[in-house]
């Protein structure tokens, strides 16, 4: 049975991943994640509209640490080309939408964004704000965010590790980006 302090940033991280994606139904063989040295990909059951969702973990990982990545089909984005969605993620405004989805829980820490072959993705570096309604544990933690677009849908990594560690991670979430492969 998992401890109530620790439940609350695996449940943020997923409700993130259904609530940052736009969606309709599409295979979920459709994406594949090779996990970085050291590290497991596991399916999980998609939530809310995704279609395919992993579980990427390290041996010694804590409990409520970990990352995830999930694939959700995009019709608004059916019709553009690549060049034009990654145009859009590099846009300061576009960029301001997604900081604003954030804010109500996460402290930004960094924006930028990250070439990934043929592809354009926004990286988000975060803190869990001091709400009421998450355990002080949630103040050891920092989140790492990438979103990628293409024209069939919204690619999402989000992963938790401990404020201490992030900064040092960095490489492994970058090596995870280049591991998924997404339609």
């Amino acid at each position: 049975m998992r401890s109530p302090r620790l439940f609350p940033a695996p449940v943020l991280a997923g409700a993130l991943l259904a609530a940052l994606a736009a969606m309709s139904p599409a295979s979920a063989a459709e994406l594949r994640v090779t996990a970085p040295p050291g590290y497991s990909a596991t399916p999980m059951a998609p939530t809310g509209q995704q279609t395919a969702r992993y579980a990427v973990r390290k041996p010694g990982d804590p409990e409520d640490g970990g990352c995830q990545v999930a694939y959700s089909p995009a019709p608004q984005n059916r019709g553009m080309s690549q060049e034009d969605l990654n145009a859009r993620i590099r846009s300061p405004g576009w960029q301001s939408i997604e900081r604003v989805r954030l804010e109500p829980i996460y402290a930004i820490r960094g924006l930028n964004t990250v070439e990934l072959g043929h592809r354009t993705g926004l990286q988000i570096q975060a803190d869990f704000k001091p709400l009421p309604s998450l355990p002080p544990r949630a103040q050891q933690l920092r989140s790492l965010f990438a979103i990628v677009e293409s024209p069939q849908g919204r690619t999402l990594a989000v992963c938790v590790f401990e404020k201490a560690e992030a900064d040092a991670r960095q490489g492994e979430f970058l090596a995870l980006l280049r591991g998924i492969t997404a339609p």
